[in-house]
């Protein structure tokens, strides 16, 4: 089943990679980035499913289950660029 076929407000199975390669990436070249879960978030899925509603006719949106939301917030860096020193003062 293609995400074209799902019913209006059935949540995908699948979801197409959204990421691309951006200036500097290559194979084996990691980079790091925050991402926020939603973890003990218990209201949460209700939100989430008021939107899902909202947005259920709209063809061109995957609608995904709860275990799939995050938020990226900030890139931080390639990790052979970005010290150590960095990255934990950034953590702390």
């Amino acid at each position: 089943m293609g995400l074209a076929d799902l019913a209006p407000g059935a949540h995908a199975e699948t979801i197409r990679d959204h990421w691309w390669w951006r200036p500097g990436w290559r194979i084996g070249r990691t980079f790091d980035t925050w991402h926020i879960t939603f973890d003990g978030a218990d209201e949460l899925p209700a939100v989430a499913a008021r939107y899902r509603t909202a947005l259920a006719d709209l063809p061109d949106v995957t609608i995904v289950p709860d275990r799939w939301l995050h938020l990226t917030m900030q890139g931080v860096g390639f990790t052979d660029e970005v010290e150590d020193a960095h990255l934990r003062a950034i953590t702390e």
